[in-house]
């Protein structure tokens, strides 16, 4: 399923630039991302001489040369360059296109960069009606403030689950999500994607417009407003003041790997009120890294609970975990068990 649908793969202010590249893994297996002349290109990031691993870090600059023997790829993914050639046993063209790195589909929205294997509708027509609204979240991140990177001792998909409710919010959240008050249950379901949007406690939403409004900072979002991708992609801003982008790796059936970045708010204007909207949204980095503690504690005693339970008890869900159900059913349509 990791394959065959977009996975976000990372942002596309890494891979600007000529010989950009950025490595990302999906389903098990690990895909590089490069700019060539402009134009992003993705392969399976094994090389096809004998196998190694082609990239090593997350991301850089440089040519698509394999780090063992030094193999060059080229924009097609063919080797265009390989050591002592004349050693080999004819190594014609036709071997060459033979030798081709498994090619991969990128696409992006805004700063969102994503990849899939195979065919199938291209990324806009995946998204469909969440088209408009990633599109304009992605294209809002600013400096990126936090990159928090934790393990999860739980299945990757009750990490998601919890992010889609808010009715453990004020059990798990009494001092820190549950002060927002965004409790009203304004759901926008497009399945397989959903959001959700609520207002936020009075004073606090208007101290905050008040200081967007001193800034200069425009936002399509009033109140707090949160986005899954399906899977395993989420993004979320409070009254367009910063954005978080979230992600879900799949580790092993029982543990999970969650990276949480945080970003200001795209600012165009002087240093100086870039500067003051980068300081007003300091607190909102200790405040998500509070709140995805929290998570990720509950969502390992919720993992616990699931291994105790008997096979055939199925639970209940409530209008809040509304969205929970859009999900479970979406990953059961593409074959989840």
């Amino acid at each position: 399923m990791f394959q065959r649908t977009w996975q976000f793969a990372g942002f596309a202010r890494d891979v600007k630039n000529d010989g950009d590249y950025i490595v990302t893994e999906t389903g098990g297996r690990s895909v590089a991302i490069q700019n060539f002349d402009g134009d992003l290109k993705a392969f399976l990031n094994v090389c096809t001489h004998r196998f190694s691993a082609i990239r090593k870090d997350q991301k850089g600059n440089g040519p698509l040369q394999c780090q063992y023997h030094g193999w060059v790829f080229n924009r097609d993914g063919a080797p265009a360059g390989i050591a002592n050639i004349r050693d080999f046993d004819g190594i014609d063209d036709a071997r060459r296109a033979d030798l081709t790195l498994e090619r991969w589909e990128v696409e992006q929205c805004g700063d969102l960069v994503f990849v899939r294997h195979g065919s199938g509708p291209d990324l806009r027509s995946w998204l469909a009606g969440a088209w408009p609204v990633l599109e304009s979240m992605a294209s809002s991140l600013g400096e990126m403030l936090d990159c928090n990177r934790m393990i999860v001792d739980a299945n990757w998909k009750i990490a998601v689950e919890n992010t889609l409710e808010s009715y453990h919010v004020r059990s798990v959240h009494p001092q820190t999500f549950a002060r927002l008050e965004a409790r009203t249950n304004q759901f926008h379901l497009d399945e397989p994607h959903s959001a959700w949007s609520a207002d936020i406690e009075p004073v606090m939403q208007k101290k905050l417009g008040k200081l967007l409004g001193l800034l200069g900072v425009q936002s399509a979002f009033g109140g707090y407003f949160h986005q899954l991708v399906f899977p395993a992609l989420t993004l979320a801003t409070t009254s367009g003041m910063s954005y978080s982008v979230q992600t879900f790796r799949p580790l092993s059936v029982r543990r999970t790997e969650f990276t949480s970045y945080l970003f200001a708010a795209r600012h165009d204007g002087p240093e100086a009120k870039r500067e003051l909207l980068r300081e007003s949204c300091r607190p909102a980095v200790e405040f998500n890294r509070a709140v995805f503690e929290e998570d990720r504690v509950i969502c390992g005693e919720a993992q616990r609970g699931v291994d105790l339970a008997r096979p055939d008890q199925v639970g209940e869900l409530s209008g809040d975990e509304r969205r929970v159900a859009v999900f479970q059913d979406a990953w059961a349509a593409l074959g989840g068990i």
